[in-house]
């Protein structure tokens, strides 16, 4: 090894070894294009290995120690108790390090962090109700009228200047370049709300303003209304949801007068009627 063969004796009788002579000699050898203070590193590194392990050849890396059954038994019974628990959460109580919670809870236990969806909240009072409503409306589907003259309605906004997801919105970099993008402080938007049945839909009706109870019955009832085929005002059925500006007394009183109790609705105060 040119480390240890460019050896000189010192006045006290001691080898002496160069990094430098080392690394002169392996250049004259190699002439190749090399940042000799990285080189000058590298052979003070394999000759410390030498020393300590007998041998310039790297070892085999270490490995982490198996995480014994136990652990994962005990990771897999606070999930199942907890499935909503945090990992860091899940690490502090089990004082397993949080990386190795994640390795297990994945490629051990097989779980994922599935999205939980938000529905609307329902009141004990709600489900009789539901089923009542879905007793009356298989019995009523062997009348095949019946999706011909019940329209379903909803509206929604749209932004008309784009939606910006805050959580997949990033920008890659080696340094944090401080990006920023600007939207508006009221960003433009539009209403839009649209009655469906299986034959046809009413609408849509296009609206910028906060929809309250009298822009509700005047300028998007009035003009459904107005659209409602003779045989659909007789016996069709109109179903909205439960929004305040939709139920207000005015307006139901409103829907009554054509629709009578054919109106699906949150509460309702009788069960719809079966088609005559």
């Amino acid at each position: 090894m040119s480390y240890y063969r460019n050896g000189v004796l010192n006045v006290d009788g001691d080898w002496v070894y160069s990094v430098d002579a080392c690394k002169d000699e392996y250049l004259m050898k190699y002439p190749v294009v090399i940042e000799q203070e990285s080189l000058k590193t590298h052979i003070r590194r394999i000759v410390a290995r030498f020393k300590d392990t007998g041998s310039v050849s790297k070892g085999k890396p270490t490995r982490r120690p198996e995480v014994s059954e136990d652990v994962v038994d005990d990771l897999r019974t606070r999930m199942e108790q907890s499935p909503k628990k945090f990992l860091s959460k899940l690490s502090l109580q089990s004082g397993v390090p949080y990386s190795t919670c994640q390795k297990i809870v994945k490629k051990k236990l097989h779980m994922h962090p599935y999205k939980i969806s938000l529905v609307q909240e329902l009141q004990p009072a709600d489900f009789p109700r539901r089923v009542q409503y879905c007793h009356w409306f298989q019995a009523n589907m062997d009348d095949n009228r019946i999706l011909d003259l019940l329209f379903f309605s909803d509206e929604a906004w749209f932004h008309l200047s784009g939606y910006v997801n805050s959580q997949n919105f990033r920008i890659w970099s080696t340094e944090n370049p401080h990006a920023f993008e600007e939207t508006p402080l009221h960003a433009m938007k539009v209403g839009v709300w649209l009655a469906v049945s299986r034959r046809r839909f009413i609408g849509p009706i296009f609206f910028q303003e906060t929809i309250n109870a009298a822009r509700y019955r005047e300028h998007i009832l009035d003009v459904f209304v107005n659209q409602l085929l003779p045989e659909e005002l007789e016996s069709g059925y109109f179903q909205q949801d439960g929004a305040t500006a939709h139920t207000t007394r005015e307006n139901l009183r409103y829907l009554e007068e054509f629709y009578d109790d054919r109106i699906i609705r949150a509460n309702p105060e009788c069960p719809p009627p079966s088609i005559s």
